[in-house]
């Protein structure tokens, strides 16, 4: 299970140009939706909204799925948005053993579920962000996508490599820059002047260089420690996914995500809002919304409108780096 409004999920996005409008997007899905009892394989939508509790239980369980409207004139940008669930069933070789071999298709099969969300960026160019608990479904969900949009236009395009959200390595390392820099609270009243995102720690990130040799760091990473420093002072390591600890004024909130270099993300449920008072639904709702329409384009726009790291501050972070090993290993530098 993989659904925006319970536990910990991870949110990968994919382009989709059609012809088809939201509405007839909407329509189609509420003509399939899953069943409310079934006794052989079935697939089927919902809406976001629906109930959660028969989820990772037996599909005997039965569940009542709900079309879903679509959202408009939104605070935020993009200004129109859709909220799907698909639904499927996962074979449990446990209950199979629990029940015997005398068992229905429906006792021994449990519900599944991951939530589609899409984000209207003109009519007929979507981001449609899918929530997984873990990558394995992804394909699936992005088939039953393809199928449910071929029910409209028979030539739809969806695209999840290469889009236009993915982060760069270089994304990351000015991400440990950033944090550098992000010393003190004047600096930072100072930095974040004009998007009031401060970026206050990157609790863990990860690395590979060219030989494809991996590592992560963990408990504050940044470029004081040594193993560290000697990645970006030698400068042949990519580095990302991350996991990062920031805050924003415009959300009154202190948000706990890890971002990842195909532009998903995976939003921490310890993430905290200031002064709304969320349930659970919204609360998981709040997150992914506010994550990828504010706080992923402010940084990225923050990283690519900033001329002063590919003219100096890069090499600068490299001396640094290079300056940090010398002086914990007593070394002079030539």
């Amino acid at each position: 299970m993989g659904i925006v409004t319970s536990g910990q999920i991870a949110v990968k996005p994919v382009r989709v140009a059609t012809s088809a409008t939201l509405e007839q997007i909407a329509k189609a899905a509420a003509r399939r939706l899953y069943p409310q009892q079934t006794d052989r394989p079935s697939t089927g939508w919902g809406s976001i909204f629906d109930d959660e509790g028969p989820l990772n239980l037996p599909v005997s369980m039965g569940i009542r799925t709900n079309g879903a409207e679509v959202e408009t004139d939104l605070p935020t940008e993009p200004s129109r948005r859709l909220r799907l669930r698909y639904y499927w069933a996962v074979s449990d070789a446990r209950a199979q053993r629990m029940v015997g071999d005398a068992h229905r298709w429906s006792q021994v099969n449990m519900l599944n579920a991951a939530d589609l969300i899409f984000y209207e960026e003109r009519e007929g160019s979507y981001t449609v962000l899918i929530t997984m608990r873990t990558p394995s479904p992804f394909n699936t969900v992005v088939a039953a996508l393809k199928s449910l949009l071929l029910t409209i236009d028979d030539r739809p395009l969806l695209v999840s490599d290469t889009i236009p959200e993915a982060l760069s390595e270089d994304f990351f390392l000015w991400l440990i820059d950033t944090v550098e820099g992000d010393v003190s609270d004047e600096d930072a009243e100072e930095e974040d002047d004009d998007d009031g995102i401060r970026i206050v720690a990157i609790n863990e990130i990860s690395s590979k260089d060219r030989q494809f040799r991996s590592a992560r760091f963990k408990d504050s990473a940044n470029a004081e420690r040594i193993e560290l420093a000697a990645l970006i002072g030698k400068g042949i390591s990519g580095f990302g996914p991350a996991k990062v600890t920031l805050t924003s004024e415009q959300h009154a909130a202190t948000f706990i995500v890890e971002f990842h270099l195909d532009g998903g993300f995976q939003p921490l449920r310890t993430s905290e809002y200031d002064d709304a008072d969320y349930g659970p639904v919204d609360f998981g709702l709040a997150l992914v919304d506010d994550i990828w329409t504010s706080i992923l384009p402010t940084l990225r726009d923050r990283y690519d409108n900033d001329d002063a790291w590919g003219e100096s501050r890069r090499a600068a972070l490299r001396e640094s780096a290079i300056d940090t090993i010398c002086e914990q290993l007593g070394l002079v530098r030539a």
